[in-house]
């Protein structure tokens, strides 16, 4: 995508003139396609779990691509303005657990106080509880 292109150049200059530059963004995309936009941000794998908070056939959802309970990828899918969180959780390794039957999110991630409130508000619009921790419980290392 043009945008992974635009920063890419960016840092790819910064190492021509010698300074130590690492690339470290997360993928990501977008894509606006009649009654449906997107943005994707992450890599998943075929083996990942895809869970969904939202509802899909209503074409207004957050998909998360989770490897080992921790966020992968997500997309969201004409819900707006959510992407730099989703780049958060994936950057993070966040790990994601779904209490079923509930409507409870958890969400464990280490970031600072003040980013934990804006992920916890992304979330809740999509689900009925949302709890964001600094660790995940023991039982779940």
């Amino acid at each position: 995508h043009w945008a992974n292109a635009l920063e890419q150049g960016h840092a790819a200059a910064r190492a021509m003139l010698g300074q130590n530059v690492t690339y470290d963004r997360v993928p990501y995309f977008f894509s606006d396609q009649y009654d449906v936009g997107m943005e994707y941000a992450g890599h998943a794998d075929p083996a990942d779990e895809v869970v969904f908070r939202g509802d899909p056939a209503t074409r207004e959802f957050i998909a998360f691509w989770l490897r080992d309970g921790r966020v992968a990828a997500g997309m969201n899918v004409n819900v707006w303005d959510v992407n730099e969180h989703i780049q958060e959780l994936v950057r993070s390794g966040a790990i994601l657990g779904f209490l079923v039957g509930t409507g409870l999110l958890l969400v464990w991630v280490g970031l600072p106080r003040h980013r934990q409130a804006g992920l916890a508000q992304l979330l809740a619009d999509q689900v009925a509880h949302v709890v964001v921790a600094d660790r995940p419980p023991d039982a779940l290392t």
